[in-house]
């Protein structure tokens, strides 16, 4: 499978309506035009992703290569304006969270069969180098006949032999592995186990651990704190024994998907439990009390940079075929190379004082470029995890880094000559103004994230 560049989507799928909103674009039901093939496309906004659109691509184009009946397969993928189209099966049952959302919690049965389900689909993609490391409800898809696929790899990352951990922050709080939130030693695939012991009391009690708590303060809490149990006589030793086996601390003590399914509470569990009636019973309801839950977070028809004739044109092609005689990278940095060593401390003894505060996660009213004072009382954790804010070079890691993306996707030379002139602006703004790259850079997430209602990004 490779990138689609020269025909439309919509030639050769009809879009029929918007089923779900994913971490990073709307998902729609469509058919093939020419085998009648009921199909989801995922479309992404690239503008909400930091990875280039070549590596997305590499990364779907792996995830094409895989096939099991315990996970959702990926087909096609285009690539138009500012939106990756990512072409995938279709599964008509929504997802568990939405089962949840009808029934506020399922039966131990019910319960055990998804769980099994969900084991034998990260039996395949862990014994394939893959971690899936977004498990929960939400990413658990059924069809219409009530089978069950393990869905939504938008944050997955490939193990290769030579870097077989990883340690990037990613996921969703309430879900996340303690390994993920120190990021002493890095992590593996036993990240998704502890995911999937959350998971499972999520389906059987409605919701994860702590979710009535701000996702800031639990994410700091779950290191600290002791694993989840499930107690009381509702559930079954079987059951309890299964999420504690899960939710073992130590990842080289947690058990592999493998070891998992031949636990007692996966052996005793029922061959095939009918799904459809819970389907169907959800369909019904959520079209009683949810009937705008599907509401895209793009209009599909919105065409950024295409609704007029722009001065400035962008590229959203693959990357890699872009062969440009002037304005490469590297030039953009050796326009930047003495402005950006110059705005670095001269050495590690020097002391220099930020002329504007640094922002902590926080809304603030203030209209200048101070943040709040922060607050001493909060937890140790995130004033580690400040510090690490703090040590990012905002400059060039953050600000720089986004010119030289701008920079590439610009098509014309007039474009690029726009880009590198403001970027050394800003350079030689940050160097009379230490502090700036930070203040706009952190200002800027503030916003986004409001504008777009996640408060689960404000981590």
């Amino acid at each position: 499978m490779g990138l689609e560049d020269t025909i439309e989507p919509t030639e050769l799928y009809e879009i029929e309506e918007c089923v779900g909103r994913g971490n990073f674009g709307d998902v729609y039901k469509a058919v093939d035009k020419k085998s009648s093939k009921v199909v989801a496309i995922k479309v992404v906004n690239l503008e909400e992703t930091d990875d280039e659109i070549d590596v997305l691509v590499q990364e779907i184009s792996f995830l094409s290569q895989l096939r099991s009946n315990y996970i959702t397969n990926y087909y096609q993928t285009f690539v138009r304006d500012v939106c990756m189209w990512i072409v995938m099966e279709y599964c008509g049952g929504g997802s568990c969270a939405d089962l949840l959302k009808c029934h506020k919690f399922l039966n131990e049965d019910v319960v055990c069969f998804i769980v099994r389900e969900t084991l034998k689909g990260l039996e395949y993609l862990h014994s394939e180098r893959k971690i899936h490391r977004d498990i929960k409800a939400a990413n658990i898809l059924l069809t219409s006949s009530g089978n069950v696929k393990l869905a939504d790899f938008g944050v997955s990352g490939q193990i290769t032999a030579t870097h077989v951990r990883k340690d990037t922050f990613v996921g969703t709080p309430f879900w996340m592995a303690p390994e993920i939130i120190t990021r002493k030693t890095g992590y593996n695939e036993k990240v998704d186990i502890w995911s999937l012991g959350i998971t499972t009391i999520e389906l059987v009690t409605g919701s994860p651990p702590y979710s009535d708590h701000e996702p800031m303060k639990i994410l700091f809490q779950i290191p600290k704190n002791p694993a989840p149990l499930l107690t009381g006589s509702t559930y079954s030793d079987y059951l309890k024994e299964f999420v504690r086996f899960c939710l073992i601390k130590n990842p080289s003590h947690r058990p592999s998907a493998s070891i998992l399914l031949k636990t007692k509470f996966i052996r005793q569990c029922r061959r095939h439990i009918n799904l459809v009636p819970l389907i169907q019973q959800k369909d019904k309801w959520m079209q009683t009390h949810r009937p705008n839950a599907k509401k895209p977070r793009y209009h599909i028809d919105d065409k950024l940079y295409t609704k007029s004739e722009a001065s400035f044109k962008w590229n959203f092609t693959n990357t890699k075929r872009q062969k440009r005689a002037s304005h490469t990278n590297s030039d953009l940095e050796n326009i930047y190379k003495e402005l950006m060593e110059s705005s670095r401390p001269n050495s590690a003894g020097d002391s220099t004082v930020d002329e504007i505060s640094p922002v902590t996660c926080v809304d603030s009213s203030e209209t200048d470029l101070t943040s709040p004072e922060y607050n001493k009382e909060e937890e140790n954790g995130q004033k580690d995890q400040a510090d690490k804010l703090q040590q990012i070079d905002y400059l060039n890691e953050v600000v720089l880094h986004c010119f030289k993306r701008v920079h590439h996707r610009a098509k014309t030379s007039d474009t690029k000559d726009a880009v590198s002139n403001l970027g050394k602006q800003f350079v030689l703004a940050e160097r009379t103004q230490p502090g700036l790259a930070e203040a706009l850079s952190e200002e800027i997430w503030l916003r986004m994230c409001r504008l777009r209602g996640d408060s689960n990004s404000l981590i």
